[in-house]
């Protein structure tokens, strides 16, 4: 791609209220100069007239190659909608973003792609949820793509890597600064396993409220389906999941209590047959044809439990065979505090931290807030 094609494009990534339609109806209309097009034309071709003014401006191809250094510097990425490598189903949404930033691995999709919504404010039924249907999808390998916002959000990227998958973070901001900065930890675990973290938005722009909306069309047009985990009755979640339907992506939720807020976004979706309903990564696994109809009900696909199970069985190493029937029974009770835990197993604390601690290391326990331990498969 020819420079003054890059610089402009780049310019545009600057330029957030420039709707991406726009901006590539715009670049075939005055070509990759607009400083020749004039701040006049392109305000009356739609764009704001603060926009237009730098646009039109000639030292706009210097700011550019400034924010070309930048990216450089910072070790991130970028590509056009022009791209070879611009992920294919994206770029066939009909306001894909024009450019892409990313770190970490170079973003070419996988043969599943799942994108994990929900609510900031999950409750534990959700985070179970999540962490269960993403252990029973493990086997199949699918990426999990999300929005690294509190709640289901990161919880769907942590499930992933702890089940040894691939994830992918959308951005409402710029990759040189994580937000919400709480996740900051989590952007670094997703990078060092091999994920990749994405914004439409260069460095140096911070997130704002309509840039939400925006990164949602980014994990929907990602992703093969869309599958939401906990929702109010209007929010983040139901945005995505109606930008899926729109790009005809499947999408599902799972239902929870009837009484319960978190769960009401997700029977309205189902109520008015925006969504399918599944209960475990079995049910969306038939639904989208990643296991064949004659595995469907026989063993190639294990419930997240099921999974568990076996690899405790085949695959605990002989240094830990003392934690095994601990290991079993935290497979079906559950997330447990350490003191049900020492209660259960009657060692002396010492004994027990420093055998949890084992498991930990070798990633077949993970210690959550508040003294809890849960079993998981190591990756």
């Amino acid at each position: 791609m020819e420079l003054r094609r890059q610089l402009l494009y780049l310019s545009l990534s600057r330029e957030t209220t420039v709707p991406p339609r726009l901006a590539v109806e715009l670049l075939h209309h005055f070509g990759p100069d607009w400083t020749i097009a004039g701040r006049e034309a392109l305000v009356s071709a739609g764009i704001s007239p603060a926009a237009a003014a730098r646009l039109a401006d000639p030292s706009q191809a210097d700011q550019a190659e400034g924010l070309m250094r930048e990216c450089d510097k910072l070790g991130i990425s970028w590509m056009s909608i022009e791209d070879e490598a611009y992920p294919e189903p994206l770029r066939r949404c009909e306001d894909a973003p024009f450019v892409l930033f990313w770190r970490g691995r170079s973003p070419a999709l996988y043969s599943r792609n799942l994108a994990i919504v929900g609510t900031r404010k999950c409750t534990s039924y959700g985070i179970k949820m999540t962490r269960s249907i993403v252990q029973e999808l493990a086997p199949l390998q699918p990426l999990i793509i999300s929005g690294m916002a509190y709640g289901i959000d990161i919880c769907a990227h942590m499930a992933a890597l702890d089940f040894g998958l691939n994830t992918w973070g959308i951005f409402a901001q710029g990759l040189d600064r994580v937000y919400p900065g709480e996740h900051r930890q989590q952007a670094y675990r997703i990078l060092e396993a091999g994920g990749t973290l994405i914004s439409e938005f260069p460095p140096g722009i911070p997130s704002r409220a309509y840039h939400f909306p925006r990164r949602n069309r980014i994990v929907a047009g990602l992703a093969d389906a869309v599958l939401v985990i906990e929702s109010p009755p209007e929010g983040g979640s139901l945005i995505t999941a109606g930008i899926a339907q729109s790009y005809h992506r499947e999408v599902f939720a799972v239902p929870g209590p009837a009484d319960r807020l978190a769960s009401a976004g997700c029977h309205k979706l189902i109520r008015e047959h925006g969504a399918a309903l599944i209960t475990g990564g079995r049910d969306l696994a038939e639904a989208l044809d990643w296991i064949p109809h004659s595995a469907a009900h026989g063993a190639s696909l294990f419930s997240g439990v099921e999974f568990v199970v076996l690899t405790i069985e085949t695959a605990l190493p002989e240094s830990l065979s003392d934690l095994r029937d601990l290991l079993l029974w935290l497979v079906r009770e559950g997330p447990q505090h350490v003191e049900v835990i020492a209660g259960k197993c009657g060692w002396p604390p010492q004994h027990l931290r420093g055998r949890l601690l084992e498991a930990e290391l070798g990633g077949w326990l993970n210690s959550r807030a508040g003294g809890y331990f849960e079993c998981v498969c190591p990756r």
